[in-house]
C-alpha cells in the first residue's frame, strides 16, 4: 500500500509542477523589444557626419538603452525608429524625409529624460514634386510644390542658365516668374544650402512654340467659326498669359463649330499638338481635327481645365503644314474656354 500512495502523490503534484513551469515561461515572454535598462548617462557617436533623407545611421556608445525620442533640432523634426534596433551600445535609425538641411544637433532622449546631442549635417536638396502648369509665357507665375525651398539662393533655367526670379518661398512651396528665355522647355536648376538639383518636371515655353491661339489668334490664323461666338477675353479664367478664348457654342443649335483657319503654319520638327479646354456646367463631347482630316473625339469634364496633348508622328502622321484647326461640339451648345492651342517640342 505504501508504494501505491507514493505513486498517487506524485501524480497529484504533476499539474502543480506544470503550472509553475508555464507561469515561469510566460513571465519570460516579451514583445521582442530588447530588455535593456535606461542609463543615467549616455555617450556615443554616429557612423557618418552627414547624409540625406532616408540615410541609415548607427549611433554607438554606452548607456544607450531605452531611447524614447530622436529629434533633429533644426525645425524640430522627429525621426521614427524601431525599439528592436536599440541596445545599450547601439541604435539604428534613418534621417527623416522632413529633416531640414544644414548643420544641426540630433538629440537622443531616453525614458528617464537623459539626453545626448550629436552634431550632424542634413543634405536636403530642393525636390520638385509638382508644377502648377505644363506651360507658361514670360512673366507668368509658376507655383512649384515639393520640399526644401526655404533656403533656396538661386534658380536658373537648366539648359540656358537664364535667371529665374523667386517671388516667394516656404519649405514646401516656391513661386517663380517664367523668364524670357530661348529654351523651348524650361526645367529649373535650384540651388539651396545643401547644393544644386535639377527638376525632372518642366514647362513648355509658349513664347517658343508655334501657336494657333495664345493671347489671341496667332500666325495669321482667324476665326472662321459658325454656330456660336468665339472671341478672346481678358476677364475669363486662363492657363497662361493675359487672355483665353471664350467659345460660346450656340445653345439653341447643334454641331456649332470653332474653325480656326488660313494659318498655313509649317509645323515640321514640332513633336506635339496640345491645347487646354475648361468645361461647361456639364460634361460635353467635342470632336476636333487638323486640316479637315480624321476626327478625334474627347469628353470635356465639367467645370475644370483639362489638358490634351497628341504626338504628331503617330496621331497626325505626315502632317507638316496646318491650315485649319476645327473644334465641333456635339448636340446643343455650351460655353467652354480654350487656351494655348499650339504645336511644340
Amino acid at each position: 500500500m505504501q508504494k501505491i500512495t507514493v505513486k498517487i502523490t506524485s501524480l497529484l503534484l504533476l499539474p502543480s509542477i506544470l503550472l509553475i513551469t508555464m507561469m515561469a515561461s510566460c513571465k519570460k515572454d516579451t514583445d521582442g523589444t530588447p530588455q535593456y535598462k535606461a542609463s543615467g548617462t549616455m555617450t556615443g557617436s554616429l557612423d557618418s557626419t552627414q547624409g540625406s533623407a532616408r540615410t541609415v545611421l548607427t549611433l554607438t556608445g554606452n548607456g544607450l538603452g531605452k531611447i524614447a525620442t530622436i529629434l533633429f533640432e533644426k525645425d524640430s523634426v522627429n525621426a521614427p525608429f524601431l525599439a528592436t534596433l536599440n541596445t545599450e551600445t547601439a541604435l539604428i535609425f534613418q534621417v527623416p524625409d522632413a529633416a531640414s538641411g544644414g548643420q544641426q544637433n540630433i538629440k537622443f532622449t531616453n525614458i528617464n529624460g537623459v539626453t545626448l546631442e550629436v552634431g550632424f549635417k542634413v543634405i536636403a536638396l530642393a525636390a520638385v514634386n509638382k508644377l502648377s502648369t505644363t506651360e507658361a509665357q514670360a512673366g507668368d507665375l509658376i507655383t512649384i510644390t515639393g520640399n526644401n525651398f526655404n533656403d533656396v539662393t538661386t534658380v536658373v533655367v537648366n539648359s540656358t542658365g537664364d535667371a529665374v526670379q523667386v517671388i516667394s518661398k516656404t519649405k514646401t512651396q516656391m513661386v517663380v516668374k517664367m523668364p524670357v528665355t530661348n529654351a523651348e522647355r524650361v526645367a529649373f536648376k535650384i540651388t539651396n544650402a545643401s547644393g544644386t538639383s535639377v527638376s525632372a518636371l518642366d514647362v513648355v515655353n509658349v513664347n517658343k512654340a508655334f501657336t494657333v491661339y495664345s493671347d489671341q489668334y496667332d500666325n495669321n490664323f482667324q476665326n472662321w467659326g459658325w454656330g456660336g461666338d468665339y472671341n478672346g477675353s481678358t476677364t475669363a479664367d486662363r492657363i497662361a498669359g493675359v487672355n483665353s478664348m471664350v467659345a460660346a457654342f450656340d445653345p439653341n443649335g447643334a454641331w456649332g463649330g470653332l474653325q480656326i483657319g488660313n494659318g498655313n503654319l509649317t509645323v515640321t520638327g514640332k513633336k506635339y499638338f496640345s491645347f487646354w479646354v475648361k468645361g461647361a456646367d456639364a460634361d460635353k463631347q467635342i470632336q476636333f481635327n487638323l486640316n479637315w482630316g480624321s476626327w478625334k473625339v474627347i469628353t470635356v469634364p465639367a467645370g475644370k481645365w483639362t489638358y490634351y496633348e497628341y504626338t504628331m508622328s503617330t496621331d497626325f502622321p505626315g502632317v507638316s503644314t496646318i491650315n485649319f484647326v476645327v473644334f465641333q461640339m456635339f448636340d446643343a451648345g455650351k460655353t467652354v474656354l480654350f487656351d494655348d492651342i499650339m504645336f511644340h517640342n
